[in-house]
């Protein structure tokens, strides 16, 4: 029966002069087996014989065509990629080892394949149900009120923290726009250090509003990488998803004192 190993199996294959991506692969790893159709009981019954009974079926259709066809190992790799992409926030068991591998794959260069990400992530949804993400068509004044307690103004702490004279998102925002929603198309159109900007201030300003301020957690390079995980599984546009977890290599190894930033800041308006 055809079939392909994935998981730490393939993930090894797929990057052999990668050390890091080499110890993923321990004795007792379960094999994780891709199949073409749904699976049934004797499947299941097969690949334990053949494998062992630490053996997982996965039916994936999108991911199978897309395996059985692909053109080159580079190829390979972005489809593989794509796949973890897509699950990440569906994720409750592995989330930070999937983060983790996601983080090693963008350091080889590794790009989303924009198409069957958002076909992955409708067959996700319709396996998990809808995955909850932030509403940004809400105003400004109803998305801030939810559950999170809040001390700081969270456009205040932008400020704070913001590179240019205004803060990044505002590029891609009209002047008398009272929704938080920002424009796809902008964010195209900006240059690269403005967008690398947007979800930097952003990442910053929630770790100040979550952890640092209020001080449930003191590292601030911990906190900004809690936060940029968070704009990835539910605080971001799911479109601006896909431009975080292709630099995430970049973006987990940015240091910047954002905290000293807001006090220096935050003296100058007091």
């Amino acid at each position: 029966m055809q079939h392909f190993l994935i998981g730490s199996r393939l993930f090894v294959k797929l990057f052999p002069d990668n050390p890091k991506v080499q110890k993923r692969l321990k004795d007792n790893t379960d094999f994780d087996v891709l199949v073409e159709n749904e699976p049934t009981l004797e499947d299941v019954k097969y690949f334990k014989e053949l494998y062992g009974s630490r053996t997982e079926l996965h039916w994936i259709p999108k991911f199978w065509t897309n395996l059985l066809y692909s053109p080159s190992e580079q190829h390979k790799r972005n489809i593989f990629f794509t796949l973890k992409a897509s699950h990440v926030s569906f994720d409750k068991i592995h989330k930070d080892k999937t983060f983790h591998d996601l983080y090693l794959m963008a350091e080889e260069g590794c790009k989303i394949i924009k198409p069957l990400f958002y076909e992955l992530h409708g067959f996700w949804t319709e396996k998990f149900g809808e995955k909850w993400r932030a509403d940004f068509t809400k105003e400004s004044s109803d998305f801030f009120d939810d559950a999170v307690s809040r001390e700081n103004v969270h456009d205040e702490l932008h400020q704070a923290v913001a590179y240019y004279d205004q803060p990044a998102f505002k590029f891609l925002q009209e002047p008398d726009q009272t929704t938080v929603w920002v424009d796809p198309v902008k964010f195209h159109q900006v240059d690269e250090h403005i967008r690398q900007r947007i979800v930097i201030e952003e990442a910053q300003t929630l770790a100040l509003e979550r952890f640092i301020l209020p001080k449930t957690i003191l590292n601030k390079n911990i906190a900004y990488a809690k936060c940029l995980k968070g704009l990835v599984d539910r605080l971001a546009p799911l479109w601006m998803t896909i431009y975080i977890i292709n630099n995430l290599n970049f973006f987990l190894n940015y240091k910047e004192d954002y905290g000293k930033t807001y006090l220096l800041q935050h003296q100058q308006n007091s």
